[in-house]
């Protein structure tokens, strides 16, 4: 059986005034084998993520994590709709 080719993705979204929906979307790629690393991967990428346009260091408002197939994606964490006590 063939296996499904995927990767992992994670878009960091910076607020911004000028956007339509107020934040710009910045997207890297996540090295990771299973779906909680690639979680607990992009946590750690947030930490330290800086917006690559403007200079400012503004962390991101939040962040998404998708895992990407070679014709669909799947959105598997959204850290905009976490609760910030959990």
């Amino acid at each position: 059986m063939a296996r499904k080719q995927l990767h992992y993705m994670v878009d960091f979204f910076y607020p911004e005034a000028g956007q339509v929906v107020g934040f710009r979307k910045e997207s890297c790629g996540i090295v990771a084998y299973n779906d909680s690393e690639a979680i607990k991967e992009s946590k750690i990428a947030g930490l330290g993520a800086r917006p690559r346009i403007g200079g400012l260091s503004a962390k991101p408002a939040f962040f998404r994590v998708r895992k990407v197939f070679r014709k669909s994606e799947e959105i598997i964490y959204d850290s905009s709709k976490m609760s910030p006590h959990a």
